[in-house]
């Protein structure tokens, strides 16, 4: 995990600047096809991602004995690199290109590191990569890739995955998750249903309707290629 030191910045610019640096490694596709192939933590045992410069930080800082101690952290990056894989190398090199020639490149790798720190299901960084991936390719903007990922991180990932079986415009019988993903952003409400006569057969309720951000969580976050 992240945590801070004397000065408050810890170990975050250094492995800012690695994570950066790895998203148009080499390595990264081939090390995302192997980790498909024997898994995740077997590809981290075997030294397998040393190659790639954000592990080989992240092994550095353990032999040093500093602030990330956290095994879950580094298979967070490791699950977000392989989302961010997605990508095809071409698309990564110019999507870092550009966030370096904008000047954004050392705040977006801080931006990630810190959501990755957060998050609270094993699931979301490869979501979060996937949706990044998605930028790189120019399929959505990052801005939106950004808003999209801090939603991904505060949302319950069982509500996500409840939104592409979700229909548009209806009231649902039980609106704790419409409602909770109304409240993340994700749903736009669309207006109100009184319901028939009979209450139980015909309820009434709000109707909702899944917004732009919910569908590019569906089409990128959760379906895979």
């Amino acid at each position: 995990m992240l945590e801070a030191d004397q000065d408050g910045t810890g170990n975050v610019p250094q492995l800012s600047q690695a994570l950066v640096k790895s998203l148009n490694n080499e390595s990264l596709a081939e090390a995302g096809a192997t980790a498909a192939d024997i898994g995740l933590d077997a590809v981290i045992d075997s030294g397998a991602l040393d190659g790639v410069p954000v592990f080989g930080a992240l092994l550095s800082f353990r032999k040093a004995g500093l602030a990330i101690r956290d095994a879950l952290f580094e298979r967070k990056v490791a699950k977000f690199l392989s989302g961010f894989a997605d990508a095809d190398p071409d698309e990564r090199s110019k999507f870092v290109e550009k966030l370096r020639a904008e000047g954004k490149l050392e705040k977006f790798g801080e931006t990630v590191l810190l959501l990755l720190d957060r998050v609270d299901d094993m699931t979301k960084p490869e979501m979060v990569g996937l949706v990044m991936a998605a930028a790189a390719a120019g399929k959505i903007e990052l801005s939106e890739a950004l808003r999209v990922s801090r939603i991904i991180d505060r949302a319950f990932i069982e509500d996500l995955r409840f939104l592409p079986s979700m229909t548009d415009g209806v009231v649902h019988r039980d609106e704790t998750v419409p409602n909770a993903l109304f409240s993340a952003g994700l749903f736009d409400n669309v207006g109100l249903d009184a319901g028939g006569y009979d209450q139980e057969e015909k309820p009434g309720g709000t109707l909702y309707a899944r917004n732009k951000l919910a569908k590019i969580i569906i089409e990128h976050a959760l379906n895979r290629r």
